[in-house]
């Protein structure tokens, strides 16, 4: 429910709104294909099971390893499949690269 008062008075607007607050989602199973072990296990200990999900996680991870990371690869690319029953989210992380286009004579 939202309700809105204007004052003209003193120029002000009143907000009041209900807010109900649902589970706090946490990661669920977590997949990784295609990437160097090394930053898998960065990002596996970033993304830990169980622990509260956050995509600032994800995305300050791909900001920091860009350099190492596949061309293309990105926080948009990663597969989400939540249980709202649950209240998790597995997660599908796929680094491999595409294979090349062929090449015409």
């Amino acid at each position: 429910m939202q309700t809105m008062q204007l004052d003209q008075v003193h120029q002000t607007v009143s907000l009041m709104m209900d807010v109900n607050e649902s589970p706090q989602y946490r990661w669920g199973n977590v997949q990784v294909i295609g990437l160097d072990p090394n930053l898998e296990g960065i990002l596996r200990s970033r993304v830990t099971v169980g622990s509260p999900a956050s995509p600032k996680l994800m995305r300050d991870f791909y900001r920091e390893y860009k350099s190492l990371l596949p061309t293309g690869a990105s926080p948009e690319t990663v597969k989400w499949q939540p249980d709202a029953k649950r209240a998790i989210v597995d997660l599908t992380f796929e680094f491999s690269t595409p294979p090349a286009p062929p090449v015409h004579d």
